[in-house]
């Protein structure tokens, strides 16, 4: 059995001793940054947290679809059973600004979530309170995932002072 020699170390760049530096280094100090690129991070959300807010929402619009279907087989229900689409309009556009990965995704998102919660606010005035009380906890639950991925956008870097 032959035994193989150890592995060479890969080589270190160059380094200016007087200085401390590579000299080949591409220096970045004072330069503008590099545009983002549509799938990037800085452009708006991750590519995880727009799958997290897909995944949300589409449980949110199960839930807005299983009422719809439980009030009308009892013959009952919601404000908006007439008009199904109303509440399913601003979800559906959210998950189009999340494929489409838009400037605008939270805002999208949060503006559905606060129209679903409206939805609740509608249903409890007519009087439906276990409706309205899933339909505030569809509301509730998308306005935490937007504010959760909200919160995880990557902060932009500051320059640094320069120095004198």
């Amino acid at each position: 059995m032959s035994v193989l020699p150890p592995p060479v170390p890969p080589q270190s760049p160059p380094v200016d001793h007087a200085t401390g530096s590579n000299p080949d280094a591409v220096l970045t100090t004072g330069e503008a940054p590099p545009e983002a690129a549509p799938g990037d991070a800085r452009h708006g959300l991750s590519v995880t947290w727009r799958w997290v807010l897909a995944a949300g929402w589409s449980v949110i619009m199960s839930a807005l679809g299983a009422i719809a279907q439980s009030a009308f087989l009892a013959d009952t229900g919601p404000f908006w059973l007439s008009v199904k689409p109303l509440p399913f309009a601003l979800p559906v556009l959210t998950m189009l600004a999340l494929v489409g990965n838009w400037r605008a995704t939270l805002w999208v998102s949060l503006v559905a979530a606060v129209g679903t919660v409206g939805v609740g606010i509608g249903d409890l005035v007519e009087h439906y309170r276990a409706v309205s009380v899933t339909e505030f906890v569809c509301g509730a639950s998308a306005l935490l995932l937007t504010l959760a991925a909200a919160l995880s956008r990557p902060r932009r870097a500051t320059p640094e002072p320069a120095r004198t």
